[in-house]
């Protein structure tokens, strides 16, 4: 895991990633590493319980993600003892200031990654139309964040972790994901909508030399 010094004593540490890119775990490990507080996903649901992402019950890394107004107003001044990822919607807005991007070398087993692990955590419920409907808007917010993060890395240099180097021996098959066909309609249709994003990928791998 990589120490960074990028200004900590001026700011925060900022990880800007595409979701489901392994990037919790790298940035509990970037924090231990640069000895700083890991508070997770820069998002508002996060400061109520009514709608703050259990990940602590349903994450792979179960890591508990809860802000009080103390520690938000210390997030948004970039307190430098913090070390907050940015994988949300419009995180590429962060991406100047960011010390780390945390990505993956086939963008689309991102969506695949998020398709299994939403299916996995609703095994037993109908796909119901209004859970569809919001996880086609999911996608469509990944393959923007994806398509933003990776023209800014195209036409700037920036450190880029890739998920298949930090985890070598970790299965990419999604067959729960690739085994339901409304979800899999969704996600080929999403892609179908940003046709520039296969290019931008390569684009990327040359780039990096990955």
């Amino acid at each position: 895991v990589p120490r960074c010094s990028l200004g900590r004593s001026r700011r925060n540490m900022i990880i800007v990633a595409m979701a489901r890119s392994g990037a919790t775990k790298i940035c509990m490990d970037l924090a231990e590493k640069n000895n700083l507080q890991f508070v997770g996903e820069l998002t508002a649901t996060n400061l109520y319980d009514s709608t703050r992402y259990r990940k602590d019950k349903d994450h792979e890394t179960n890591f508990e993600i809860a802000f009080d107004p103390e520690l938000w107003t210390k997030i948004i001044n970039r307190d430098p003892s913090l070390c907050i990822l940015a994988n949300h919607a419009k995180q590429y807005t962060l991406l100047k200031d960011a010390d780390y991007v945390i990505l993956r070398k086939n963008y689309v087993n991102c969506l695949l990654s998020f398709a299994e692990y939403r299916v996995r955590n609703v095994r037993n419920t109908p796909l119901t139309q209004e859970y569809l409907s919001h996880f086609r808007i999911f996608i469509y917010l990944m393959l923007d964040s994806f398509v933003g993060i990776a023209t800014y890395c195209l036409n700037n240099d920036k450190k880029i972790i890739w998920y298949e180097d930090y985890f070598p021996n970790m299965p990419t098959e999604y067959k729960v994901a690739r085994g339901q066909p409304r979800i899999m309609e969704i996600i080929d249709s999403e892609i179908r909508r940003f046709p520039h994003a296969k290019g931008l990928m390569k684009d990327l791998l040359v780039k990096y030399n990955v």
